[in-house]
């Protein structure tokens, strides 16, 4: 069952066009196949059952022959004994023999016939020419007798060369037996018959009468063979009864008559030869009439047996052609289903990538918007944060400092010492206070812009860590959008702040390089360097450092690149549009 299962699911998964065209397939292929089989063996039936209609043709010829041959023969020993003067008889006979030998050269030539049968047509006439140049009636008797032999003889190479005797249908192989052996067979014999009576007339020497008395049993065994096949070709086919029950019994009941007068009788010494003579040649006419029926039936019967084969083959080609139209009509139809379902499915995928794109388009539209909007809160924190430490903690402790400056003025309390201390470590508060509210959100930032602010941060920075910076700039009093001054002053602050901490470095070189469209900032160093990639995503994992400049370089549309050596130093660029795409809600 599991042998099947991929089959079923392939099934299931079809819609129902695809079914119904896949299930016109299945069975088409099949169908077409099986009848081209079928066709191929009745092509080969029909060549076959041609081949046997010429065949039969052939032996009609080959009767046609043995017949006028035979009248010949009796016509010339009738005359040899003076019983008869017909020469123009005669001559007819003799122009319709030879106008039989060309009818046979030309059928040969029209069909080719087997390598068993080369040049019979000059055989026969070599052999007939002794027969024709006999002079008396013994001469003319063997000759004709050698004659006849073979003339008979290639009625059984006939049979075998067009395989009329191979035939399957029982009726055709009986109805064969009987024209190409029984019949030419029986009228052999009675021509030894007849043509001893009219060698030995008027009387018949014993010897001549055990020839006449051994070719009548020849003929009875004949006889029985004709019954026998007649039988087997009634059991066969019984719609043939009619013509067998006509035809048998006259020829057999004449022929019978004809043996019992030979063997019982007929008498030697008396002038019963002479009666015997006519009688043979009644007999050998009647045979002549059921041997030309017999060839009529079996040509019709096998012309009609190839109508039917023929006939049949159309109907299996018609067959065929319908399974064929309807086959390619069912490949076409699942081709073009198929087709439709995978350009749905491609129709159906872009779909989903556009879907796709666009929410994730959205996505990083609201990400952005998102980063902004924090990062805002974030400056408008540090801002908050930096008024609240300027106006309420620093106005606190400048009262304070005012307060201690009066008490100042009091000598008393002027020479305490620890007055003097809280005066200290109150104006170092101030000055802490100060610093924190300056890194949290310089005034200078807002009030004077982005490039004051970094000049007042990098003159802080040199002071603390003791590391050079030089800052380039095209124009003091340029001002940008007021957030693109923020996040640019954050970055050169992290910036600053991350060479200080980690890079070891002696000097950096700030530039800002602003044109009408752009804004370049790039920041360098001396320090010992880093590989880039490998502290880039450690950066990402935890947002900070690295990362942060990035992201807020790219909240302004803009571009984030690095570049590190080992010991050689490090090198950011950072471009950004002039103008602030907006992101809206």
């Amino acid at each position: 069952m599991r042998l099947f299962t991929p089959i079923i699911n392939f099934f299931r998964n079809l819609n129902d066009t695809q079914k119904f065209s896949f299930i016109g397939i299945v069975l088409g292929i099949p169908i077409i196949v099986l009848t081209i089989i079928f066709i191929i063996s009745l092509n080969q039936d029909i060549r076959l059952t041609e081949k046997r209609y010429h065949g039969t043709h052939y032996n009609y010829l080959i009767k046609d022959l043995l017949k006028h041959t035979e009248q010949y023969r009796y016509q010339r020993m009738l005359d040899h004994r003076h019983l008869s003067h017909q020469n123009e008889e005669l001559e007819q006979l003799s122009k319709k023999i030879n106008n039989h030998f060309e009818l046979i050269a030309d059928f040969e030539k029209e069909l080719t016939i087997s390598t068993h049968t080369p040049s019979i047509v000059r055989q026969l006439k070599k052999r007939w020419e002794f027969v024709t140049q006999s002079e008396d009636l013994i001469e003319l008797s063997r000759a004709y007798s050698l004659f006849q032999s073979i003339l008979i003889e290639q009625l059984e190479i006939i049979a075998i060369d067009y395989y009329l005797n191979l035939a399957k249908d029982k009726y055709i192989y009986n109805l064969t037996n009987t024209v190409v052996k029984i019949m030419p067979r029986l009228i052999e014999q009675l021509n030894q018959i007849q043509m001893v009576c009219l060698k030995s007339f008027p009387n018949i020497k014993d010897e001549e009468k055990r020839q006449v008395i051994y070719s009548a049993s020849s003929i009875r065994n004949l006889l029985k063979d004709l019954e026998r096949d007649r039988k087997v070709m009634l059991s066969t086919e019984t719609s043939y009864q009619k013509h067998i029950s006509y035809q048998d019994p006259p020829i057999v009941d004449e022929i019978a008559d004809f043996i019992h007068y030979v063997e019982y009788e007929f008498d030697t010494q008396t002038d019963q030869v002479g009666q015997l003579i006519d009688r043979s040649a009644d007999v050998i006419n009647t045979s002549f009439d059921f041997y030309e029926r017999e060839l009529d039936h079996l040509e019709t019967t096998i012309s009609e047996q190839l109508s039917r084969t023929k006939f049949f083959r159309l109907f299996i080609m018609s067959f065929q052609f319908i399974a064929f139209i309807l086959t390619v009509y069912s490949f076409i139809g699942f081709y073009l289903s198929i087709r439709h379902s995978l350009k749905q499915m491609d129709e159906e995928r872009e779909v989903a990538e556009d879907k796709y794109e666009k929410a994730q388009q959205k996505l990083s539209h609201i990400e952005r918007k998102l980063s902004r909007k924090i990062m805002q809160a974030h400056e408008e924190e540090r801002k908050r944060i930096s008024l609240d430490l300027h106006d309420s903690v620093g106005q606190a402790l400048y009262s304070i400092l005012v307060r201690l400056k009066i008490a100042e003025t009091d000598k008393t309390v002027a020479e305490n010492v620890n007055l003097q201390e809280v005066k200290k470590t109150v104006e170092t508060l101030m000055d802490e206070v100060r610093r924190i509210s300056h890194v949290l959100r310089p005034e200078v930032l807002d009030d004077l812009g982005f490039i004051p602010a970094l000049k007042s941060f990098i003159n802080h920075f040199q002071k603390i860590y003791a590391i050079k910076v030089y800052f380039v700039y095209t124009d003091e009093e340029v001002r940008l959008n007021s957030e693109i001054e923020t996040q640019l002053y954050r970055i050169c602050q992290e910036a600053l702040t991350n060479v200080a901490k980690h890079a070891k470095a002696t000097t950096i070189h700030v530039s800002l390089d602003i044109t009408e469209e752009h804004i370049l900032l790039t920041i360098e160093d001396n320090g010992r360097g880093f590989p880039v990639d490998e502290h880039l995503n450690e950066q990402a994992r935890h947002e900070i450092g690295l990362y942060s400049m990035k992201e807020r370089a790219e909240l302004l549309s803009g571009t984030f690149n690095i570049t590190s050596k080992i010991n050689e130093g490090t090198i950011i660029y950072i471009k950004i549009p002039k103008k602030l795409n907006t992101i809206s809600d």
